[in-house]
């Protein structure tokens, strides 16, 4: 399994950077890999909410259905999605810290499956790459105006 953990923090409430990245649709403002992202569905962002994600990865294109799985707002999500031969997992945990400021705690994996499980030590390598990526494109976010006020988004 390759596995990417990193952590930043913002000048944002919790509130605030639950419902930016509760929204997987922003993915495409800060992940680089991500060529677009959309919601599928309308309301609320809850338990079973959809995003189709379509991105780059190892030099091909991929186009990916990410599920919510598990929310606890404002503090954790897990977006899960499954495709041919292995599975994506992305944990977003926020912590509050003093002053209005958050810790974002982003835990990513991806699970090859069946025969590509012998790249996964190539995967890991690449996977670092793009996670240290990714979380500058957060930071980079969290600095725009644009992330400084989310559209509210309820999420229980």
């Amino acid at each position: 399994m390759a596995r990417f953990c990193g952590t930043i923090s913002v000048d944002r409430t919790p509130e605030e950077v639950f419902a930016y990245l509760s929204d997987f649709s922003n993915v495409a403002d800060w992940e680089p890999s991500v060529t677009s992202a959309r919601r599928r569905g309308r309301g609320r962002i809850r338990t079973g909410s959809v995003f189709e994600v379509s991105l780059g990865f190892l030099g091909r294109p991929l186009e990916l259905e990410y599920h919510v799985t598990e929310i606890e707002s404002p503090r954790r999500i897990v977006f899960e999605a499954d495709a041919d031969g292995f599975r994506s997992i992305d944990t977003i945990r926020i912590e509050s810290r003093p002053g209005g400021r958050s810790r974002v705690v982003y835990d990513a994996r991806i699970q090859l499956q069946g025969l590509r499980i012998i790249f996964d030590g190539a995967l890991q390598l690449a996977f670092g790459v793009v996670g240290n990526q990714a979380l500058r494109g957060l930071r980079r976010a969290f600095s725009d105006e644009t992330a400084r006020e989310p559209d509210p988004v309820r999420t229980n």
